[in-house]
């Protein structure tokens, strides 16, 4: 599995921010809650439900929330 770069930013940028107004250990659960996400979304690419876009490069996206 991999995360895409501008991706796995967006996961750092949220898991200092859990750090700063929470706390570390709050933001390492929430890596820990993505990967297990990813995990399980890789073992099974029908999970989730599809996103209406009107962009065609879109099309067929599907979004689930972290655990």
């Amino acid at each position: 599995m991999s995360v895409r770069p501008a991706a796995g930013r967006d996961l750092d940028e949220q898991a200092e921010s859990l750090a700063a107004e929470a706390s570390l250990e709050t933001a390492l659960r929430f890596y820990d809650a993505a990967r297990l996400t990813f995990q399980e979304l890789a073992r099974s690419l029908s999970l989730g439900e599809l996103w209406p876009s009107r962009l065609p490069r879109l099309a067929g996206l599907s979004v689930f929330r972290f655990r």
